[in-house]
């Protein structure tokens, strides 16, 4: 078993060719930095030698060198590069690294192809391409700020990208990846805790795990704003009547709360701040909102509940198949 530990500066030139052996790979730790500037005429590659998969590349530092740009990844994952995270990858970036990587292609990696499943100090994500892979990308979602609108996916066994719950303790922008976002469970949550802003990019779709949900809250908001051509979808990896918990809004009185050309659907697995009734949308304690051309549809019970104290802006919304009810006021 044979690692590269790449403890100074690493500079890669454009056409260089490394084969890795089984479990062989590069592990680019604090102090050290890898520069991997292939073109796009002459790619740098990282591959196995033989037939047998290799580790794959693995970056703990922090430095502002590391690049990996014009570079193709192939055949990496033949165990975890890690003992904390027990994904196998072809690129992991630990907790608090950074990396550019642009214009790249991972390929036909077992495991994550790109793994980031603790927030970044900085990620410039661009232009990449995903195929053959067990899946593309697999991080927290406070590293889905990070990714971009251009990069491909295709003929992976899992065309999704997969983000584990946490707080959102910084605002937010999710662009729409093209393919859909399938939200997990962390080590003790499947939500996604709104306390500063989160915006949703038009034709987005969220499919959340067994009984996760959003929960927006305080100085929190979520603004999902689609359009009529290209709606917002939050919806379940399970798509069945109270899969998933659904959104609930808490105390948050900002003027950025908008639902508008959402679909919404498969709620209601448990209710929210112990109301004891469950839905697709749940609004409490003094919450302003802004409802609009959305469909509220498929929950498990009521498609939305609503405070008397809260304020609500609605207009051209739509409820089918909830089966309590489609709006339940208390």
């Amino acid at each position: 078993r044979y690692i590269a530990d790449v403890r100074g500066s690493l500079t890669i030139e454009p056409g260089t060719v490394i084969e890795f052996k089984e479990n062989a790979g590069l592990h680019v730790p604090t102090g050290g930095s890898i520069s991997a500037t292939g073109t796009s005429s002459n790619p740098i590659v990282f591959t196995r030698n033989g037939t047998v998969r290799w580790k794959g590349i693995q970056i703990v530092s922090n430095s502002v060198n590391n690049k990996l740009e014009y570079c193709n990844i192939s055949y990496a994952g033949s165990e975890p590069q890690s003992i904390y995270y027990p994904e196998k990858s072809g690129v992991l970036c630990e907790d608090g690294s950074r990396l550019i990587m642009r214009n790249c292609t991972l390929s036909n990696i077992e495991g994550s192809a790109f793994l980031a499943p603790l927030p970044l100090n900085q990620l410039t994500f661009s232009n990449n391409t995903f195929t053959g892979n067990t899946e593309p990308v697999r991080l927290s979602d406070l590293n889905l700020k990070y990714l971009d609108d251009a990069s491909t996916f295709s003929g992976n066994a899992s065309n999704k990208i997969f983000a584990y719950a946490t707080e959102i303790t910084s605002d937010q922008m999710w662009k729409n990846p093209g393919i859909p976002v399938a939200v997990e469970r962390n080590s003790t949550s499947g939500v996604i805790w709104v306390t500063n802003d989160l915006t949703l990019s038009p034709g987005l779709k969220l499919e959340f795990c067994d009984d996760c949900g959003i929960d927006v809250s305080g100085s929190g908001s979520l603004n999902a704003t689609g359009t009529a051509s290209s709606m917002i979808q939050l919806t379940a990896q399970n798509p069945i009547a109270g899969a998933w918990k659904g959104i609930g809004f808490y105390g948050s009185v900002s003027t950025n709360n908008k639902l508008e050309y959402v679909n919404i659907e498969y709620g209601g697995s448990s209710d929210w701040y112990f109301i004891g009734k469950a839905g697709n949308i749940t609004v409490e304690s003094d919450t302003k909102l802004r409802m609009r051309n959305s469909t509220i549809r498929n929950s498990n019970a009521y498609g939305m509940l609503i405070s008397n104290t809260c304020t609500l802006d609605t207009l051209g919304n739509i409820f089918t198949n909830n089966p309590t009810g489609n709006v339940f006021r208390y």
